[in-house]
């Protein structure tokens, strides 16, 4: 009897060290490749780390968009060492909303983690941030939130977003498909519309089911997740349990105007062809040519939930023996995230969860988890995915939204405008209390309004980044008069190097250039600069082709 407990406690751990293992990876792969995600090409990471591969968390800018009065501005984000993107933000959201009981919440995701998400979101997609902003209107449910606008619409939405945060559903129902496919649909079409979408999540977490049973072989392991993918076709019996499918099915139809079944087992198809292609070439093939195949490199595909799961398996079977977990973490994210053109942070991400479940929190080098973000909190989510995978009856939610679910959102960065410098904490409604853990100013040369970028820790342990504008009429007088002063000796070879700095941290990117051209020439009208700036283009193109 005392040999069984110690035996049944020994099988406990490890499963433990499995989940934490899972969320862990999955950061740390979200966090590596968050950095890589938009580079052009491999000479990047010498040029701006002097590393000849991104093997380590460094500290860096992001350039991101901002809009005021209807003009687009470049602004950089300066990040530390390890911070992750929205793949792991909305991990901990999909989390918070799993109740007591197990089962997913979409009210409260929908109305509250996905609203409140959009004022901290880092590098969220198109279609979760659209269907994020629809949401906010009352009479839009979790369950019709079909919604269009002029650069993406919910039907054409089959991006990576529902599988990026599926992990805590798929671990909690390890053990009950029938629950664990419900919430998985549930979760999904909150802001996914396209089979492509779903599909993704699916693929996702019976991957993850699968490599916490502990298969012996990759061909066993993805022959189990074509088997999977097969029988995906009758999955439309299971989501009939939920009383919303039926409605939700119609609406699809009458939008998209043809038959969800028939689009739906179109995507079961693409999905096993891609398996069947993994399965077959993974040791002998040329890597590029199965994610060029795949359609990983290509700009209306490289995002899709399938591609980019099928692309993750890929990499494991690639570079990983499924045998030793020693060094497979290394072995399989690095050339992940040095991949450039792929949706790196995405896919290692996956495989950092693939990762973890399968060999633990152990496995995991110490230099990666020492620097991830939100260390703790991710192994409190961990833990409390956990206890409901065990049927902990003592457990409480481990969050508490409100009653409420037509409340007025809280506006973030309205509580950062004016703070008193004596201020070291906000109170977001929700959220509760905020300790300011950082507040830069990255206000451009060029700009005449502080832009600032303000990290917070919430109280129940994430930290988040907060993009904040002040005008100068909410700062002191001697502030004031301090930067007014700077903005007129500010000359033009400062406003220069503003703009150089800005092309070179975009990768050149033609975007980022002609706004630059536009703003020198019909906005400052300042030939002198002009000129110069096109001298030093054409000097510094890496293709002048482009």
């Amino acid at each position: 009897m005392c040999s069984q407990l110690s035996l049944n406690l020994e099988v406990n751990k490890k499963s433990q060290d499995k989940f934490r293992g899972a969320f862990i990876g999955a950061a740390i792969g979200d966090a590596l490749g968050f950095i890589t995600e938009f580079m052009r090409n491999s000479n990047e990471i010498r040029r701006q780390f002097q590393l000849d591969q991104l093997d380590r968390f460094v500290d860096w800018e992001r350039i991101t968009t901002y809009y005021k009065a209807g003009n687009k501005n470049y602004i950089k984000l300066p990040l530390s060492s390890g911070a992750y993107s929205d793949d792991t933000q909305l991990t901990l959201a999909t989390a918070r909303s799993i109740k007591a009981d197990g089962s997913f919440n979409p009210e409260t995701f929908s109305k509250f983690e996905l609203p409140l998400w959009l004022q901290y979101e880092l590098g969220g997609g198109s279609g979760t941030k659209a269907a994020a902003k629809n949401l906010l209107n009352p009479n839009i449910s979790w369950y019709n939130n079909f919604y269009d606008t002029s650069y993406t619409s919910y039907i054409k939405s089959g991006g990576n977003g529902a599988a990026m945060r599926i992990l805590p559903i798929a671990l909690v129902n390890i053990e009950s498909s029938t629950k664990l496919y419900i919430d998985i649909w549930r979760n999904s079409i909150i802001t996914h519309g396209h089979p492509r979408g779903l599909m993704g999540a699916l693929l996702l977490a019976d991957s993850i089911k699968l490599l916490i049973e502990n298969p012996q072989s990759k061909v066993e392991w993805v022959d189990g997740l074509i088997e999977k993918c097969s029988n995906y076709s009758q999955l439309e019996k299971i989501w009939s349990q939920d009383n919303l499918f039926s409605s939700w099915k119609n609406k699809w139809q009458n939008v998209c105007n043809q038959d969800f079944t028939f689009a739906w087992n179109d995507i079961c198809k693409e999905t096993i062809e891609y398996l069947e292609l993994v399965k077959r070439e993974h040791n002998t093939g040329d890597l590029d040519k199965i994610l060029t195949r795949i359609g990983c490199f290509e700009r209306q595909t490289k995002g899709a939930g399938n591609i980019t799961v099928v692309a993750s398996i890929l990499f494991l079977c690639r570079f990983n023996d499924f045998q030793n977990g020693s060094n497979n973490f290394e072995n399989v994210i690095i050339p992940i995230v040095n991949k450039i053109g792929i949706d790196t942070d995405t896919i290692a991400y996956f495989a950092g969860a693939m990762l973890g479940v399968k060999y633990g929190l152990q496995s995991i080098p110490e230099l990666f988890k020492q620097k991830i973000q939100d260390y703790d909190y991710l192994l409190k989510v961990a833990d409390y995915c956990y206890d409901l995978y065990t049927k902990n009856k003592n457990l409480k939610s481990i969050f508490s939204y409100p009653e409420s679910k037509n409340l007025n959102l809280p506006k973030i960065s309205a509580l950062l405008q004016n703070p008193d410098v004596s201020n070291t904490s906000i109170d977001i409604p929700i959220f509760g209390n905020a300790k300011i853990l950082k507040d830069d100013n990255i206000t451009p040369t060029w700009q005449g309004r502080h832009i600032h970028f303000v990290k917070l820790e919430l109280v129940f342990g994430q930290t988040i980044y907060c993009k904040v504008e002040r005008d100068f009429s909410h700062t002191s007088k001697k502030v004031e008069e301090l930067h007014t002063k700077s903005q007129s000796i500010i000359n033009s070879l400062s406003a220069l190097d503003e703009f150089k700095n800005i092309v070179e941290s975009s990768n050149f990117n033609s975007e980022v250039i002609l706004d630059i051209l536009r703003k020198l020439k019909f906005e400052r009208k300042d030939k002198a600069i002009y000129n110069a700036f096109i001298t030093w283009l054409w000097a510094s193109l890496p293709n002048k082709n482009e």
